[in-house]
């Protein structure tokens, strides 16, 4: 993560959008003119500190990766419970669900549920962050978090035998500061 550039307000004085009106040969070169020239380079460096913070925003804000996790298709008993995968969250990155669903042999006789937890790796259970059943996609991506795992169960909620499987995406995003100007 780049932190925002912070620049003192300097009593900025606009002058033609931002421009800086240049000393000529038969300008007075006094307090009062040195001034204002430097209070419109202020006010010019404001505007390019605005400008630089929209693109750290959006820097900020984009998934550079896309990981998938896939477990293999397994046969639930009704009201088995099995975890099929777990992801650890690497030191210095944080993670989003970007995309999950599941699928059965039996319509809606599956449910996939995903949680977190922020300890160690190998956690039986965590807190809830998507819970889908068969048939059904996450529709918007979770908040994002910055460690432990996550942990990725099946769950028969029918009276039959079911294969079930799922599909997650989970994006993933340096937290490392780069800059803190």
């Amino acid at each position: 993560m780049i932190s925002n550039l912070k620049l003192p307000g300097a009593a900025g004085l606009e002058y033609r959008d931002g421009d800086v009106r240049h000393f000529g040969p038969s300008d007075i070169v006094d307090s009062d003119n040195i001034s204002r020239a430097t209070r419109n380079l202020a006010y010019r460096d404001g505007l390019i500190a605005a400008k630089l913070n929209e693109v750290i925003a959006a820097v900020n804000s984009t998934v550079l990766q896309l990981t998938p996790i896939v477990p293999v298709t397994v046969a639930l008993i009704p009201g088995e419970s099995l975890v099929v995968a777990r992801f650890r969250i690497p030191t210095n990155y944080e993670a989003e669900i970007s995309s999950a669903a599941v699928t059965s042999t039996i319509d809606a006789a599956v449910r996939l549920t995903i949680e977190h937890h922020a300890g160690t790796y190998g956690n039986a259970t965590g807190t809830n962050v998507v819970t889908l059943v068969a048939g059904n996609e996450l529709s918007t991506a979770t908040t994002f978090y910055a460690t432990g795992e996550f942990i990725v169960s099946l769950e028969n909620i029918s009276s039959v035998v079911a294969d079930a499987n799922a599909s997650i995406i989970l994006g993933l995003r340096s937290i490392t500061t780069t800059s803190t100007y």
